[in-house]
């Protein structure tokens, strides 16, 4: 009879605890690579700031007319636009674009400016993004250098 009991006792509680455990379960996403490519088509050479949110240059790179440049290689769930691993993980707020005219662009993250929203890279679909390894591309083109304003 005591046997029966603790058997009774064993089974609830194992029946329990199966239970509580497939309720545990996690969904997490793939880690995706995401190369991050800027091209320039503008005419002219330009450079491209990035600042974070302490308005502190943490990068800044020139690309000559007709060129390209890799910022950064992401690896996480989702895209992460000028995150950089480094000593002191740094993150990209704004971004500075001057062109050799004395012309800026100005793009900031917390507006979801064009360079920060990955829906308005040149090759950017929903097909490539679901992909585990990709590339973003971002075209500077020559109607951006005619938008751009005098630099600061």
């Amino acid at each position: 009879m005591e046997q029966k009991i603790i058997w009774k006792l064993f089974l609830i509680f194992g029946s329990s605890m199966l239970s509580f455990l497939q309720g545990c379960t996690t969904n997490t996403e793939e880690l995706k690579t995401v190369d991050y490519t800027y091209k320039n088509e503008t005419g002219v050479q330009l450079s491209m700031e990035v600042y974070n949110r302490l308005d502190v240059l943490i990068r800044n790179y020139t690309i000559e007319d007709g060129g390209e440049i890799i910022t950064n290689t992401t690896v996480s769930e989702v895209p992460a636009v000028f995150s950089f691993k480094t000593v002191t993980d740094s993150i990209g707020d704004s971004i500075a674009v001057k062109f050799v005219t004395d012309k800026c662009l100005y793009f900031r993250k917390d507006f979801n400016d064009r360079i920060f929203s990955i829906k308005e890279y040149d090759n950017y679909s929903e097909e490539l993004t679901g992909q585990r390894d990709y590339g973003l591309e971002f075209i500077f083109k020559e109607s951006d250098l005619m938008e751009a304003v005098e630099c600061n």
